[in-house]
């Protein structure tokens, strides 16, 4: 486990949790003693189905209302928003704008 310095972190922050990502825990610290933790994020749900159950109860999720026919769906045509542009060129151009 590394450990870090509460005024590094501030100025490391991206760094610090680019560390995280990778699997590193981070043990912030405040003049050497430590405070707190920083770990990558793992959910809980499995994906078995007493989770979805869960999930749906708890109303984070909606049950479809009909199977989705996957050749169907990819038969369609692209949608298109505003200009005659696919959703995925949007946001390709709000990228390229900096937005």
């Amino acid at each position: 486990m590394r450990t870090a310095s509460i005024s590094f972190t501030k100025n490391s922050l991206s760094a610090i949790l680019e560390e995280v990502r990778q699997g590193e825990t981070v043990m912030i610290t405040d003049r050497r003693r430590p405070i707190a933790t920083i770990e990558r994020f793992t959910p809980d749900f499995s994906g078995d189905a007493a989770g979805m159950e869960e999930l749906v109860r708890s109303g984070a999720v909606t049950p479809p209302r009909r199977s989705l026919d996957v050749a169907d769906f990819f038969a369609g045509e692209i949608p298109r928003l505003g200009d005659e542009l696919s959703a995925s060129e949007l946001i390709v151009a709000e990228r390229r704008e900096g937005r």
